[in-house]
Protein backbone atom coordinates (compact mmCIF):
# COMPACT_ATOMS: atom_id res chain seq x y z
CA UNK A 1 0.00 0.00 0.00
CA UNK A 2 1.35 3.19 -1.38
CA UNK A 3 0.53 6.03 1.50
CA UNK A 4 1.14 9.73 0.24
CA UNK A 5 0.92 11.86 3.53
CA UNK A 6 -0.73 15.21 3.73
CA UNK A 7 1.56 17.38 6.15
CA UNK A 8 -1.09 19.22 8.43
CA UNK A 9 -1.57 20.77 11.71
CA UNK A 10 -3.68 18.66 13.39
CA UNK A 11 -6.96 20.66 14.04
CA UNK A 12 -11.03 20.49 13.81
CA UNK A 13 -11.91 20.39 10.64
CA UNK A 14 -15.38 21.81 11.35
CA UNK A 15 -14.20 24.88 13.52
CA UNK A 16 -10.61 25.23 13.42
CA UNK A 17 -9.80 24.30 16.81
CA UNK A 18 -6.64 22.51 18.22
CA UNK A 19 -7.73 21.23 20.81
CA UNK A 20 -8.44 18.13 20.21
CA UNK A 21 -8.55 14.45 22.95
CA UNK A 22 -7.66 11.53 21.60
CA UNK A 23 -10.78 8.90 22.71
CA UNK A 24 -10.36 5.83 20.52
CA UNK A 25 -7.45 3.98 18.26
CA UNK A 26 -8.92 0.66 16.57
CA UNK A 27 -6.80 -2.14 17.27
CA UNK A 28 -6.59 -3.65 13.73
CA UNK A 29 -5.77 -0.04 12.41
CA UNK A 30 -3.10 -0.30 9.39
CA UNK A 31 -2.55 3.52 8.59
CA UNK A 32 -2.36 3.70 13.03
CA UNK A 33 -5.23 5.91 12.53
CA UNK A 34 -6.53 7.54 15.75
CA UNK A 35 -10.07 9.05 16.58
CA UNK A 36 -10.36 12.40 18.10
CA UNK A 37 -13.18 14.28 19.55
CA UNK A 38 -13.09 18.09 19.12
CA UNK A 39 -13.10 19.78 22.82
CA UNK A 40 -14.04 23.16 21.04
CA UNK A 41 -17.24 21.62 19.04
CA UNK A 42 -17.58 17.75 19.52
CA UNK A 43 -17.06 16.95 16.29
CA UNK A 44 -15.44 13.45 15.72
CA UNK A 45 -12.87 12.76 13.31
CA UNK A 46 -9.48 10.49 12.81
CA UNK A 47 -6.23 11.75 12.57
CA UNK A 48 -3.54 11.37 10.74
CA UNK A 49 -5.05 12.53 7.19
CA UNK A 50 -4.16 10.31 5.58
CA UNK A 51 -4.85 10.29 1.47
CA UNK A 52 -3.07 7.52 -1.18
CA UNK A 53 -3.16 4.89 -3.62
CA UNK A 54 -3.53 1.74 -2.54
CA UNK A 55 -2.76 -1.99 -4.04
CA UNK A 56 -6.36 -3.21 -3.63
CA UNK A 57 -6.97 -6.75 -2.17
CA UNK A 58 -10.23 -7.93 -2.82
CA UNK A 59 -11.43 -9.29 0.28
CA UNK A 60 -14.13 -9.09 3.26
CA UNK A 61 -13.38 -8.10 6.60
CA UNK A 62 -15.48 -6.86 9.80
CA UNK A 63 -12.14 -5.18 10.83
CA UNK A 64 -10.50 -1.72 10.28
CA UNK A 65 -8.89 -2.82 6.96
CA UNK A 66 -12.72 -3.43 6.01
CA UNK A 67 -11.56 -4.90 2.19
CA UNK A 68 -11.98 -3.07 -0.40
CA UNK A 69 -14.83 -4.76 -2.16
CA UNK A 70 -17.18 -1.08 -2.01
CA UNK A 71 -20.44 -2.50 -3.13
CA UNK A 72 -22.53 -1.08 0.24
CA UNK A 73 -23.91 1.61 -2.84
CA UNK A 74 -25.54 -0.90 -4.46
CA UNK A 75 -27.40 -2.06 -1.56
CA UNK A 76 -28.61 1.45 -0.91
CA UNK A 77 -30.19 2.10 -4.10
CA UNK A 78 -33.57 1.47 -3.92
CA UNK A 79 -34.16 2.64 -0.27
CA UNK A 80 -31.91 5.87 -1.78
CA UNK A 81 -34.20 6.11 -5.09
CA UNK A 82 -37.06 6.14 -3.03
CA UNK A 83 -36.36 9.02 -0.50
CA UNK A 84 -35.09 10.80 -3.71
CA UNK A 85 -38.54 10.50 -5.92
CA UNK A 86 -40.70 11.13 -2.85
CA UNK A 87 -39.05 14.83 -2.56
CA UNK A 88 -37.24 15.97 -5.66
CA UNK A 89 -39.57 15.94 -8.89
CA UNK A 90 -36.04 14.69 -11.21
CA UNK A 91 -38.26 15.49 -14.45
CA UNK A 92 -37.58 18.87 -13.67
CA UNK A 93 -34.11 17.96 -12.98
CA UNK A 94 -31.93 18.90 -15.86
CA UNK A 95 -28.06 17.81 -14.77
CA UNK A 96 -27.08 15.46 -12.26
CA UNK A 97 -23.46 15.28 -10.28
CA UNK A 98 -22.58 11.91 -8.36
CA UNK A 99 -19.71 12.39 -5.88
CA UNK A 100 -18.36 9.01 -5.37
CA UNK A 101 -19.53 7.50 -8.28
CA UNK A 102 -18.58 3.82 -6.85
CA UNK A 103 -19.59 1.34 -9.35
CA UNK A 104 -22.33 3.73 -11.16
CA UNK A 105 -24.91 1.82 -9.84
CA UNK A 106 -26.84 5.66 -8.96
CA UNK A 107 -26.25 6.87 -12.92
CA UNK A 108 -27.11 3.99 -14.25
CA UNK A 109 -30.13 3.65 -12.93
CA UNK A 110 -30.84 7.39 -13.15
CA UNK A 111 -30.01 6.96 -17.28
CA UNK A 112 -32.06 4.26 -17.39
CA UNK A 113 -35.27 5.99 -15.68
CA UNK A 114 -34.66 9.79 -16.76
CA UNK A 115 -32.93 9.48 -20.32
CA UNK A 116 -33.30 13.75 -20.23
CA UNK A 117 -30.81 14.17 -17.65
CA UNK A 118 -27.07 15.38 -18.18
CA UNK A 119 -25.44 13.18 -16.07
CA UNK A 120 -21.71 13.35 -14.35
CA UNK A 121 -19.95 11.12 -12.38
CA UNK A 122 -17.03 12.03 -10.48
CA UNK A 123 -14.94 8.64 -8.62
CA UNK A 124 -11.02 8.37 -8.02
CA UNK A 125 -10.94 4.09 -7.39
CA UNK A 126 -9.22 4.13 -11.09
CA UNK A 127 -9.60 -0.29 -9.93
CA UNK A 128 -13.77 -0.33 -9.72
CA UNK A 129 -14.64 2.39 -12.50
CA UNK A 130 -13.00 -0.43 -15.19
CA UNK A 131 -14.76 -3.42 -13.56
CA UNK A 132 -18.04 -1.99 -13.54
CA UNK A 133 -19.16 0.25 -17.19
CA UNK A 134 -20.90 3.45 -17.09
CA UNK A 135 -23.47 3.94 -18.95
CA UNK A 136 -22.22 5.72 -22.56
CA UNK A 137 -24.12 8.89 -21.88
CA UNK A 138 -22.87 9.35 -18.80
CA UNK A 139 -19.20 11.80 -18.70
CA UNK A 140 -17.56 10.25 -15.58
CA UNK A 141 -14.58 11.88 -14.23
CA UNK A 142 -11.28 9.53 -12.92
CA UNK A 143 -10.38 11.33 -9.91
CA UNK A 144 -11.38 13.30 -6.54
CA UNK A 145 -13.76 15.81 -6.27
CA UNK A 146 -11.28 18.31 -4.89
CA UNK A 147 -9.34 17.63 -8.46
CA UNK A 148 -12.32 18.03 -10.63
CA UNK A 149 -12.69 21.50 -12.93
CA UNK A 150 -16.73 21.84 -13.91
CA UNK A 151 -15.76 24.90 -15.80
CA UNK A 152 -18.24 26.92 -14.41
CA UNK A 153 -20.96 24.36 -14.88
CA UNK A 154 -23.39 24.58 -12.17
CA UNK A 155 -25.67 21.30 -11.28
CA UNK A 156 -29.59 20.97 -10.00
CA UNK A 157 -29.27 18.02 -8.46
CA UNK A 158 -25.74 17.14 -6.53
CA UNK A 159 -25.75 13.19 -5.28
CA UNK A 160 -23.15 12.01 -2.69
CA UNK A 161 -23.67 8.58 -0.73
CA UNK A 162 -20.54 7.54 1.77
CA UNK A 163 -18.13 9.65 0.39
CA UNK A 164 -17.59 12.44 2.80
CA UNK A 165 -16.67 10.25 5.49
CA UNK A 166 -13.72 9.33 3.07
CA UNK A 167 -12.29 12.96 1.87
CA UNK A 168 -8.91 14.72 3.79
CA UNK A 169 -11.28 17.72 4.58
CA UNK A 170 -15.44 17.49 5.16
CA UNK A 171 -15.48 21.15 5.35
CA UNK A 172 -13.82 21.55 1.31
CA UNK A 173 -16.62 19.31 -0.04
CA UNK A 174 -19.62 21.60 1.65
CA UNK A 175 -17.80 24.13 0.36
CA UNK A 176 -16.94 22.84 -3.64
CA UNK A 177 -20.74 21.25 -3.12
CA UNK A 178 -22.31 24.10 -2.71
CA UNK A 179 -20.09 26.00 -5.52
CA UNK A 180 -21.26 23.01 -7.78
CA UNK A 181 -25.00 23.33 -7.43
CA UNK A 182 -27.31 26.03 -9.33
CA UNK A 183 -29.17 28.28 -7.37
CA UNK A 184 -31.94 26.33 -5.79
CA UNK A 185 -29.68 23.35 -6.47
CA UNK A 186 -30.36 20.22 -4.21
CA UNK A 187 -28.09 18.31 -2.42
CA UNK A 188 -28.33 14.57 -1.47
CA UNK A 189 -26.23 13.23 1.48
CA UNK A 190 -26.15 10.14 3.04
CA UNK A 191 -23.61 8.99 5.63
CA UNK A 192 -22.50 6.43 7.89
CA UNK A 193 -24.11 7.23 11.28
CA UNK A 194 -22.24 7.12 14.34
CA UNK A 195 -24.59 7.02 16.68
CA UNK A 196 -24.95 3.43 15.74
CA UNK A 197 -22.01 2.15 18.03
CA UNK A 198 -23.98 2.69 21.12
CA UNK A 199 -26.10 -0.25 20.28
CA UNK A 200 -25.23 -2.84 22.49
CA UNK A 201 -24.53 -5.70 20.44
CA UNK A 202 -22.21 -4.00 18.09
CA UNK A 203 -19.43 -6.44 16.82
CA UNK A 204 -17.51 -4.98 13.93
CA UNK A 205 -15.01 -2.05 13.43
CA UNK A 206 -16.92 1.20 12.86
CA UNK A 207 -13.55 3.16 12.53
CA UNK A 208 -12.33 1.75 9.40
CA UNK A 209 -9.18 2.99 7.76
CA UNK A 210 -10.56 4.85 5.12
CA UNK A 211 -12.78 6.70 6.96
CA UNK A 212 -11.52 10.21 8.74
CA UNK A 213 -14.83 11.81 9.46
CA UNK A 214 -17.50 10.45 11.59
CA UNK A 215 -20.30 12.34 11.45
CA UNK A 216 -23.45 12.54 14.25
CA UNK A 217 -27.06 14.47 13.30
CA UNK A 218 -25.70 17.86 14.84
CA UNK A 219 -22.37 17.91 13.29
CA UNK A 220 -24.05 17.99 9.81
CA UNK A 221 -26.29 19.96 10.25
CA UNK A 222 -23.31 22.62 11.25
CA UNK A 223 -21.58 21.84 8.41
CA UNK A 224 -24.60 22.85 6.09
CA UNK A 225 -25.64 25.92 7.98
CA UNK A 226 -22.34 27.14 7.22
CA UNK A 227 -22.91 26.88 3.60
CA UNK A 228 -26.37 28.02 3.68
CA UNK A 229 -28.44 24.81 2.77
CA UNK A 230 -31.83 24.76 3.35
CA UNK A 231 -33.16 21.48 4.81
CA UNK A 232 -35.58 19.39 2.57
CA UNK A 233 -35.64 16.42 4.34
CA UNK A 234 -33.85 14.48 6.80
CA UNK A 235 -34.59 10.42 7.59
CA UNK A 236 -34.55 10.11 11.49
CA UNK A 237 -35.54 6.13 11.50
CA UNK A 238 -32.55 4.75 9.71
CA UNK A 239 -29.83 4.01 12.16
CA UNK A 240 -27.20 2.84 10.15
CA UNK A 241 -27.20 5.74 7.82
CA UNK A 242 -27.51 9.39 7.73
CA UNK A 243 -29.82 10.79 4.87
CA UNK A 244 -30.30 14.34 4.16
CA UNK A 245 -31.36 16.35 1.36
CA UNK A 246 -30.74 20.20 1.21
CA UNK A 247 -31.42 23.04 -1.33
CA UNK A 248 -29.09 25.90 -2.32
CA UNK A 249 -30.14 28.51 -0.40
CA UNK A 250 -28.79 32.27 0.91
CA UNK A 251 -29.84 32.12 4.06
CA UNK A 252 -28.08 29.63 6.48
CA UNK A 253 -30.56 27.09 8.40
CA UNK A 254 -32.62 27.87 11.97
CA UNK A 255 -30.89 25.62 14.40
CA UNK A 256 -32.78 24.34 17.46
CA UNK A 257 -30.57 25.41 20.35
CA UNK A 258 -29.96 21.71 21.35
CA UNK A 259 -28.30 21.29 17.76
CA UNK A 260 -26.09 23.97 18.10
CA UNK A 261 -24.31 22.74 21.41
CA UNK A 262 -20.86 21.40 22.01
CA UNK A 263 -21.46 17.51 22.61
CA UNK A 264 -17.68 16.95 23.56
CA UNK A 265 -18.93 15.16 26.73
CA UNK A 266 -21.30 13.42 24.59
CA UNK A 267 -19.10 12.46 21.83
CA UNK A 268 -16.12 11.23 23.74
CA UNK A 269 -18.67 9.01 26.14
CA UNK A 270 -19.71 7.12 23.41
CA UNK A 271 -16.32 6.01 21.90
CA UNK A 272 -15.48 5.45 24.89
CA UNK A 273 -18.08 3.21 25.82
CA UNK A 274 -17.89 1.19 22.47
CA UNK A 275 -14.69 0.69 22.64
CA UNK A 276 -15.28 -1.15 26.12
CA UNK A 277 -18.68 -3.02 24.36
CA UNK A 278 -17.00 -4.19 21.31
CA UNK A 279 -14.25 -5.91 23.37
CA UNK A 280 -16.60 -7.75 25.48
CA UNK A 281 -19.30 -8.61 22.53
CA UNK A 282 -15.92 -10.04 20.68
CA UNK A 283 -15.48 -12.37 24.13
CA UNK A 284 -19.11 -13.23 23.71
CA UNK A 285 -19.13 -14.60 20.52
CA UNK A 286 -17.44 -17.67 21.77
CA UNK A 287 -21.08 -18.63 23.34
CA UNK A 288 -22.40 -17.47 19.45
CA UNK A 289 -20.31 -20.35 18.50
CA UNK A 290 -21.17 -22.86 20.66
CA UNK A 291 -24.42 -22.24 20.02
CA UNK A 292 -23.83 -23.05 16.18
CA UNK A 293 -21.67 -26.15 16.92
CA UNK A 294 -24.67 -27.55 19.06
CA UNK A 295 -26.91 -27.29 15.78
CA UNK A 296 -24.01 -28.60 13.96
CA UNK A 297 -23.88 -31.75 16.12
CA UNK A 298 -27.70 -32.40 16.44
CA UNK A 299 -27.25 -32.74 12.82
CA UNK A 300 -29.08 -30.17 12.02
CA UNK A 301 -29.16 -28.77 7.79
CA UNK A 302 -27.62 -25.24 8.21
CA UNK A 303 -27.90 -22.46 5.68
CA UNK A 304 -25.75 -18.60 6.34
CA UNK A 305 -27.43 -16.25 4.83
CA UNK A 306 -24.80 -13.26 4.54
CA UNK A 307 -20.89 -13.74 3.94
CA UNK A 308 -19.60 -9.87 4.70
CA UNK A 309 -18.20 -8.31 7.46
CA UNK A 310 -20.43 -9.66 9.84
CA UNK A 311 -19.59 -13.11 9.00
CA UNK A 312 -15.78 -12.62 8.75
CA UNK A 313 -15.96 -11.21 12.69
CA UNK A 314 -17.75 -14.63 13.37
CA UNK A 315 -14.85 -16.51 11.35
CA UNK A 316 -12.58 -15.13 13.33
CA UNK A 317 -13.60 -15.05 17.31
CA UNK A 318 -16.80 -17.84 17.16
CA UNK A 319 -14.91 -20.63 17.20
CA UNK A 320 -17.71 -22.39 14.52
CA UNK A 321 -16.33 -25.96 12.75
CA UNK A 322 -17.18 -24.31 9.46
CA UNK A 323 -17.33 -27.49 7.88
CA UNK A 324 -20.36 -28.52 9.37
CA UNK A 325 -22.37 -25.21 7.57
CA UNK A 326 -24.32 -27.05 4.46
CA UNK A 327 -25.05 -23.76 2.89
CA UNK A 328 -23.14 -20.58 2.65
CA UNK A 329 -24.77 -17.36 0.53
CA UNK A 330 -24.87 -14.47 -0.18
CA UNK A 331 -27.24 -12.04 -2.98
CA UNK A 332 -24.69 -9.48 -3.80
CA UNK A 333 -20.99 -10.47 -2.77
CA UNK A 334 -20.53 -13.37 -5.57
CA UNK A 335 -20.43 -10.63 -8.72
CA UNK A 336 -17.05 -9.62 -6.43
CA UNK A 337 -15.34 -12.59 -4.75
CA UNK A 338 -15.91 -16.54 -5.07
CA UNK A 339 -15.08 -16.87 -1.53
CA UNK A 340 -14.78 -15.53 1.89
CA UNK A 341 -11.51 -16.58 4.57
CA UNK A 342 -12.20 -19.68 2.11
CA UNK A 343 -15.38 -21.07 2.13
CA UNK A 344 -17.10 -20.61 -1.24
CA UNK A 345 -20.37 -17.89 -1.69
CA UNK A 346 -23.17 -19.22 -3.58
CA UNK A 347 -26.05 -17.39 -4.30
CA UNK A 348 -29.24 -18.20 -2.42
CA UNK A 349 -31.38 -19.43 -5.98
CA UNK A 350 -28.51 -21.33 -6.48
CA UNK A 351 -28.55 -24.11 -3.66
CA UNK A 352 -31.82 -23.27 -1.61
CA UNK A 353 -34.37 -23.33 -4.20
CA UNK A 354 -37.46 -25.51 -3.34
CA UNK A 355 -35.29 -26.99 -0.71
CA UNK A 356 -35.62 -28.02 3.02
CA UNK A 357 -33.51 -26.54 5.95
CA UNK A 358 -33.38 -26.84 9.75
CA UNK A 359 -31.86 -23.59 10.53
CA UNK A 360 -31.52 -20.46 8.65
CA UNK A 361 -28.48 -17.62 9.92
CA UNK A 362 -28.71 -14.59 8.77
CA UNK A 363 -25.94 -12.71 8.96
CA UNK A 364 -26.96 -9.09 8.52
CA UNK A 365 -28.51 -5.90 11.22
CA UNK A 366 -29.90 -3.72 8.08
CA UNK A 367 -31.25 -6.55 5.77
CA UNK A 368 -32.58 -9.18 8.54
CA UNK A 369 -36.90 -8.69 7.42
CA UNK A 370 -35.99 -8.63 3.74
CA UNK A 371 -33.50 -11.57 3.94
CA UNK A 372 -35.88 -13.41 6.29
CA UNK A 373 -39.01 -12.89 3.37
CA UNK A 374 -36.67 -13.78 0.66
CA UNK A 375 -35.42 -17.14 2.41
CA UNK A 376 -39.34 -18.03 2.76
CA UNK A 377 -40.24 -17.47 -1.13
CA UNK A 378 -37.13 -19.99 -1.99
CA UNK A 379 -37.01 -22.95 0.38
CA UNK A 380 -39.34 -25.45 0.50
CA UNK A 381 -39.35 -24.99 4.21
CA UNK A 382 -37.39 -23.90 7.28
CA UNK A 383 -38.18 -24.78 10.81
CA UNK A 384 -36.01 -22.03 12.67
CA UNK A 385 -34.52 -18.47 11.86
CA UNK A 386 -32.13 -16.82 13.78
CA UNK A 387 -30.24 -13.80 13.34
CA UNK A 388 -27.00 -13.78 14.86
CA UNK A 389 -27.34 -11.32 17.45
CA UNK A 390 -30.00 -13.95 18.73
CA UNK A 391 -26.89 -16.16 19.40
CA UNK A 392 -24.84 -13.94 21.13
CA UNK A 393 -24.61 -13.76 24.87
CA UNK A 394 -26.84 -11.75 26.44
CA UNK A 395 -25.65 -9.58 29.74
Amino acid sequence: MQMVEEKQKVCCDYCKSEDLKMAYKAPTTSRNLEVFVCRSCGFIQSWPRLSGIYDRVTSVSGEADWGYIRYGKQLRLDASMEIIESNINLNNIKSVLDIGANRGFFLNNLSKKYPHLDLTGVEPDKIITKESPFNSNIDLFVGKIEDYESNNKKFDFIHSSHTFEHMTSADKGFKITYDLLSDSGYFYLELPRTEMIDREDFITEFFIDNHLFHFTRDSIKKYANNYNFDLIYEEKHDWENHVFIFKKSKDPLNFNPEEIQNNYEKNYELLTSYSKNRKQNLADLNHAGSEINKMINSNESIAIWGMGRIFDIFYHYADVNWDGINYCVDKYLPDYTSEVNGIKIRRPEEVLNNISIDTLIIFSDAYIEDIENEAKKILSSVDKIVSYNNLMKRK
